[in-house]
């Protein structure tokens, strides 16, 4: 999240705004209130509409090679926010626009827009699908005490896209993705883990075994390295268990890093039809304890062979070198 957005939300009194140069919060009476009572952006804001439609203002995150960070992702600051508890959404459709919610967003409905907010707990999504999180921070501000074992910032394997998105400090791995709604990650920043003993912990994970996904990670920034503890993690993007034929990531133009392997691209064997392509990255050099990238051990991918297998070109470490994967 936005540094400058953190302090100023967090500083301001409940049911007071902050002064104007940050984003006004006010409260809305009780838990669960509907969206209705849609906070505006600033007045003065030349309002543009982004590729995925929707006005969000003059923003975007620089283009690649940059990648992007917290100035380009979550609720931008000066937006004002709705301080709420725990909120449900209210409708098929609903977009849900500059919220505060200091507890979970529980998705009800299908086909859900929410923009221009910030969600200290997580985004249950309740078994539904199209859901599209656009200029969101999720997580708060500082690692939990304990594991929450196993609810992860959004909480719901498939059915979602995330446009400048900020997820941070869930006390489990940050996302687990699986089938059978495609997911698209684009313009966001996944990093401050948080680490407990005898964690696994993946900052993307796919586990849904014989499931069939696709899934598109692109300009995206993913650290598995965790904010309260010394240890890499176990993974920035994580994929094993067995997906269904059929299944897909495409992972290009992102910076990766943390992990005991940085990139951990298993079970797409021969003849599995599973196609993991990742091209054109960025990985931290030294940021992982074993490798930047690996096939896996005893159930170990295959170079695409043509129907099946790991698509691994145009890698490069953050000095320039090339990076290899098997």
């Amino acid at each position: 999240m936005n540094l400058r957005l953190a302090i100023l939300v967090t500083s301001c009194a409940l049911g007071s705004a902050c002064s104007s140069d940050g984003p006004a919060t006010t409260s809305d009476a009780g838990s669960g209130a509907s969206a209705d009572a849609t906070a505006q952006g600033d007045a003065g804001a030349d309002s543009t509409v982004d590729p995925d439609g929707g006005p969000v203002g003059p923003r975007s995150c620089p283009a690649w090679p940059a990648v992007p960070d917290a100035k380009c992702t979550g609720a931008p600051a000066g937006y004002p926010l709705t301080k709420i508890d725990g909120m449900p959404t209210s409708a098929a459709g609903e977009t849900i626009d500059g919220k505060y919610i200091t507890g979970d967003l529980q998705i009800r409905h299908d086909n859900v827009t929410v923009t221009n907010t910030r969600v200290v707990g997580h985004v249950i999504m309740n078994g539904h699908k199209g859901l599209t999180l656009r200029d969101v921070d999720i997580g708060p501000d500082a690692c939990p005490a304990r594991n929450n074992g196993g609810v992860r910032a959004i909480d719901g394997n498939s059915g979602y896209t995330l446009v400048r998105v900020h997820i941070q400090h869930n006390a489990d791995d940050l996302l687990a993705i699986g089938g059978p709604d495609p997911v698209v990650i684009r313009d966001s920043l996944l990093d401050r883990t948080c680490f407990y003993p005898g964690d696994h912990l993946d900052a993307v994970q796919w586990y849904d075994p014989g499931a069939v996904g696709n899934v598109v990670i692109e300009h995206s920034s993913i650290d598995a390295r965790p904010d309260n503890d010394t240890d890499r993690g176990n993974a920035a993007v994580f994929w094993a268990d067995g997906a269904g034929a059929g299944t897909t990531l495409t992972l290009f133009h992102s910076r990766l890093a943390g992990g005991n392997v940085t990139t951990a691209l298993y079970d797409a064997v021969a003849g599995s039809k599973v196609v993991l392509d990742v091209h054109d990255n960025v990985y931290v050099k030294g940021s992982y304890t074993v490798a930047p990238c690996s096939f896996g051990g005893s159930i170990k991918s295959i170079a695409f062979d043509g129907t099946s297998g790991v698509k691994f070109a145009g890698n490069t470490f953050d000095d320039a070198t090339p990076v290899t994967c098997n």
